[in-house]
C-alpha cells in the first residue's frame, strides 16, 4: 500500500522513465504557452503518452487489439427460469437476515464529480434553489463555490461572478460540454419543493439516502419473516469508503441521526488519504503543494479492506475508534463471506434494488457451485458513460476500464462493438478466496493521469478480475443510471429523488432523522 507522498512520488518517476525524455519536451513547451488552444494541443500530444504507459496489460505483457475479443455475458433472466433460484433465493434472504453478506458503500472518490464537492451531504434539491434564485437557501447546504459553478451551467456568467471569480467561471465553462437545462430543473424541483411542503423541511444528502434505503429493504424482509427489525438492522455488516476530506462531515451526520438504526460496530469505516499531483520541474518532479489533493482511485480504496489497522469505527458519542484488525478479517470472522458493493452515484440504490434479491442469489449460486471469486454486474449504456466492458484475451475474462484501453488500436476495437454492456460497478467478492490469495505486499496496477499540467496515480478495482476467477452477468434491458455529472444527469436525478420520498416507509424515515 502506498502510504506516502515520497512514493508518490518514485512511482511516477518510475512509469514516466521509459518516455521522460518526450514528455518533459511537451512539458516545456506547454510551460511557455499561454494560448488555450495550443495548451489544450500539448495536453493531448501528452496523455496519448500517457495512454500508451497505462495500455493494457496481463502478468506485464501489453496485449494487442488482435489479442481481444468480447467476454462471455450470462442473462440473469436464464438462471431465474432455472431450478436453483427459489433454492439460493431463501438462502440469500436468510443471510441478509443474519448479517452473512456484507455491504460495501463505496462513496470514497475525489469529491470532483459535480465540482461541487462532496456528494455525501448533496442534495439535489439545492441546485433547484439556486436555479430559482433562493442563494439563501442554496448557502445553507452547499457553498458560494458551488451557487457560482451551477450558475456558470446555467449561462448565468454574469450571476455566477458575484459567488466566484472570473477565473473559477472560465475554468469551469471549459470543463462541460453543455448547459444545465433550467427549465426541465425548475418544473422537477417545483414539482418536490410542492411534495416536500406536506411532510416539512427537510434536507437529505446522497450517502444517507442508501443508509435509510438499506434499512428500508432489510425491514421488509424482515416483516417478510416475521423477525425482529432491530436484531437484522444489528447484525447487518456494512463497510464504508469515505475520502478524507468527507470524513467528518458524514461522522457527525451519522452520529446525529443514530447511525440510520445500524449497529455502529457493524460500521467499518475506510478514511482514503487524498494526495497532491506533480509536476515536472527541470530534471525532477515536484509535489504541487496548490494542487486539490486526490485519492489514489477505487481500486485503493478496495485495497484497504486487506490491511491492518485502516479502519476506524464511529461510537454512539462520534468518537473515532481504531480497528487493529483488517476490514476483511472482522467480516469473515462475524461469517460475512460474500461482499456486494455500490457506488454514491447510483440512482437505482435509492429504490428497492439497493440490494436486489434476484441478483444476490445469481451471486451466491456462481460462488457456490461455479467456483467464481468475483462477480460483475453489466448494464447497457445507451450514453456512452466512462467506464469498463467485459472483455476476453485467451481464456481469461476480464473488466476492462478507460485507463487502460485509451490506445487507438484498442479503441478502435472497442468501436467496433456497438452497445457493449458496461459495468455496473455492483461487484460481488467472495472474501475468503481474496483474503487467502491478496498479501500485505500486492497493490493493483497504478496508472498515470495527467490533467492541467499535474500528474497523479489512479487503481480501479476492475484489476482484481485479472486475478481471480470471474464472470459477468446482465439484466435484460436494464441500463446504467448513474449521476455523472449536474449538467447532463440532474433532471434524472430529481426524478429519483421525488420518486424515492414518495414511498411512506423513506418518508417516515428521512424526515423524522433530519
Amino acid at each position: 500500500m502506498l502510504r506516502s507522498g515520497g512514493m508518490l512520488k518514485d512511482k511516477i518517476k518510475s512509469l514516466l522513465s521509459d518516455s521522460w525524455d518526450e514528455i518533459k519536451d511537451l512539458v516545456d513547451k506547454r510551460q511557455k504557452l499561454k494560448n488555450v488552444e495550443a495548451i489544450k494541443y500539448i495536453d493531448k500530444e501528452i496523455n496519448s503518452i500517457v495512454n500508451r504507459i497505462n495500455s493494457l496489460a496481463i502478468n506485464g505483457r501489453k496485449i494487442s487489439s488482435e489479442q481481444l475479443d468480447l467476454g462471455h455475458v450470462d442473462r440473469l433472466g436464464e438462471f431465474l427460469g432455472s431450478r436453483k433460484y427459489a433454492k439460493y433465493k431463501k438462502i440469500a434472504e436468510e443471510n441478509l437476515l443474519n448479517g452473512k453478506f456484507a455491504v460495501q458503500f463505496l462513496f470514497a472518490g475525489g469529491a470532483t464529480r459535480f465540482g461541487l464537492g462532496s456528494m455525501w451531504g448533496l442534495d439535489l434539491a439545492s441546485i433547484g434553489d439556486v436555479v430559482l434564485g433562493n442563494y439563501k437557501s442554496a448557502e445553507k447546504y452547499i457553498n458560494k463555490k458551488s451557487i457560482g459553478k451551477i450558475l456558470v451551467a446555467l449561462g448565468k456568467e454574469k450571476t455566477a461572478l458575484k459567488f466566484i471569480s472570473k477565473k473559477e467561471a472560465d475554468k469551469f465553462k471549459a470543463g462541460i460540454a453543455a448547459r444545465l437545462n433550467s427549465k426541465q430543473i425548475r418544473k422537477a424541483y417545483l414539482k418536490l419543493k410542492k411534495f416536500r411542503k406536506k411532510l416539512g423541511s427537510v434536507h437529505i444528502g446522497m450517502g444517507p439516502r442508501q443508509f435509510i434505503q438499506f434499512r428500508i429493504k432489510l425491514e421488509k424482509l424482515a416483516d417478510k419473516y416475521g423477525v425482529d427489525k432491530s436484531k437484522v438492522l444489528s447484525n447487518a455488516c456494512i463497510v464504508l469508503n469515505l475520502n478524507s476530506e468527507v470524513f467528518n462531515e458524514a461522522r457527525r451526520n451519522l452520529t446525529i441521526n443514530d447511525f440510520y438504526g445500524f449497529n455502529p460496530e457493524n460500521i467499518y469505516i475506510l478514511i482514503q488519504p487524498a494526495y497532491n499531483g506533480y509536476l515536472i520541474k527541470g530534471k525532477d518532479i515536484v509535489e504541487n503543494k496548490e494542487s486539490q489533493p486526490l485519492p489514489l482511485g477505487h481500486g485503493h480504496a478496495t485495497m484497504q479492506m486487506f490491511f491492518k489497522k485502516e479502519a476506524v469505527r464511529i461510537s454512539s458519542t462520534g468518537r473515532v475508534n481504531k480497528v487493529k484488525q483488517s476490514v476483511i478479517e472482522q467480516l469473515l470472522r462475524q461469517g460475512c463471506n460474500i461482499m456486494m458493493v455500490q457506488r454514491i452515484n447510483d440512482m437505482t440504490k435509492w429504490t428497492d434494488d439497493v440490494i436486489d434479491i434476484n441478483k444476490l442469489a445469481y451471486v451466491l449460486y456462481q460462488i457456490k457451485e461455479r467456483n467464481k471469486d468475483v462477480v460483475v454486474e453489466l448494464v447497457e449504456n445507451p450514453c456512452d458513460q466512462k467506464g469498463g466492458h467485459w472483455l476476453r484475451v485467451h481464456n481469461k475474462e476480464f473488466l476492462s476500464d478507460t485507463l487502460s484501453t485509451n490506445r487507438p488500436d484498442i479503441r478502435k476495437f472497442m468501436y467496433s462493438h456497438k452497445n457493449l454492456p458496461y459495468n455496473a460497478f455492483r461487484n460481488a467478492y467472495n472474501l475468503r478466496v481474496l483474503k487467502n490469495r491478496i498479501n500485505k505486499s500486492y497493490n493493483l496496477k497504478l496508472n498515470l493521469r495527467f490533467k492541467e499540467g499535474e500528474f497523479s496515480l489512479e487503481s480501479v478495482t476492475g484489476d482484481l478480475t485479472l486475478l481471480f476467477n470471474s464472470c459477468a452477468f446482465q439484466r435484460k434491458k436494464e441500463v446504467i443510471h448513474d449521476i455523472k455529472n449536474i449538467v447532463n444527469y440532474i433532471q434524472e436525478g430529481i426524478d429519483y429523488t421525488i420518486r424515492q420520498e414518495k414511498d411512506p416507509r423513506f418518508a417516515a424515515l428521512a424526515y423524522c432523522t433530519n
